[in-house]
């Protein structure tokens, strides 16, 4: 296997895509027929300025939530 260097600095292996398994999925707010958009955001940006925001902000806050449980660990 090959070492992908682009994935965030970190040295992780190249896995071949997947249709299915682990992702990060944003849910938009509910749309007038009740549903919500899923965009995986590991796939793909949100387009619209407010949404992008949002994803963001959560997910520096479960980055924050990841690094404090390993400072816990320690």
């Amino acid at each position: 296997m090959t070492i992908d260097r682009d994935a965030f600095g970190l040295e992780l292996l190249r896995i071949p895509r997947r249709e299915h398994g682990p992702r990060l999925t944003f849910a938009t707010d509910t749309n007038p027929d009740g549903s919500w958009t899923l965009i995986d955001v590991d796939r793909h940006a949100p387009a619209d300025p407010r949404d992008r925001a949002i994803c963001r902000a959560l997910l520096l806050h479960a980055l924050r939530l990841l690094d404090e449980a390993e400072q816990d660990q320690q």
